[in-house]
């Protein structure tokens, strides 16, 4: 991945073609983990997503119990975002926004990281919105 600035612009970023993904999942409480938000519909979504992009899981990340406003709770999230810092050639995979992060800036600086390793990420629930 490359980064290639233009005097005035913003930084243009490349991203891999890759069919290979990992899955981010996440529930803030109990009871999000039983109703349609849960772990298991979350990452049946996002497997079935996969399949139909012909992309390999090679690794599922989740954080049950986890807020969405906070890092310190998340430890799968720093464990995906090593795994992705080391193993760059992947593209990310979650079930919404409110379960990747629901503070806007942290989330927007998250998508930053994963821009500047030249990652790919979509959300199952918004496709057509562009994470890069």
């Amino acid at each position: 991945m490359s980064r290639t600035r233009r005097k005035g612009k913003k930084p243009e970023y490349k991203f891999r073609n890759t069919n290979r993904a990992i899955i981010y999942l996440r529930v803030s409480s109990e009871e999000q983990a039983k109703n349609a938000h849960g772990l298991e519909s979350q990452r049946s979504a996002c497997e079935r997503l996969c399949k139909e992009r012909t992309w390999i899981v090679e690794a599922v990340f989740c954080d049950p119990g986890a807020s969405g406003w906070a890092n310190g709770d998340r430890p799968q999230f720093l464990k995906m975002m090593e795994f992705i810092r080391k193993d760059p050639n992947v593209n990310l995979v979650f079930y919404d926004y409110s379960r990747f992060f629901r503070d806007t800036r942290r989330a927007l600086n998250e998508f930053i990281k994963l821009d500047e390793l030249g990652i790919y990420s979509v959300s199952v629930c918004n496709q057509s919105i562009d994470c890069r």
